[in-house]
């Protein structure tokens, strides 16, 4: 749970944060959107030592905010920031074509938070941040579960 102060906190680190996506090819060999998908691997520079390697990779950016429409809105009972954000045509690929033939694209927001900024709430059965900052934004198969969707303007 994030208040909407913290929220519009947070919104200053949107600017020049990432889109990113994984796209693989499903049991049909079509291509299909992934989620938060990564793995671990023997590292190739520090030996003994393991590397988590992301499988999505940058296909868009969110611009300058001076130059964006942020906002915060309530829908469906709860708060969401809305932002502008390219999408990089043909650099892309498949994810491309995957956004603009679907009606929604489920997204997920990857953000940093301190521990100290944790609480958890008992009596209401949520976790609460009191501050953090994003990363990225991912979009996602249409499968998975997900707090933010993708609204075309």
């Amino acid at each position: 749970y994030f208040t909407k102060e913290t929220m519009q906190e947070a919104n200053k680190s949107l600017e020049y944060i990432p889109l990113l996506a994984h796209v693989y090819m499903d049991e049909n060999g079509k291509p299909a959107l992934g989620a938060h998908d990564m793995h671990i691997e023997e590292d190739k520079l520090n030996e003994g030592e393991s590397r988590v390697i992301y499988d999505e990779i940058p296909i868009g950016v969110v611009p300058a905010l001076a130059d964006n429409h942020c906002t915060i809105e309530e829908y469906d009972g709860r708060n969401y920031t809305f932002v502008d954000c390219y999408l990089w045509r043909d650099y892309a690929n498949y994810a491309e074509q995957l956004v603009e033939d679907a009606e929604n694209v489920k997204l997920s927001m990857e953000i940093d938070f301190h521990e100290d900024s944790l609480s958890y709430d008992a009596a209401n059965e949520r976790y609460n941040i009191a501050s953090y900052r994003y990363r990225g934004i991912t979009l996602l198969n249409e499968k998975f579960g997900t707090g933010i969707v993708l609204y075309r303007a």
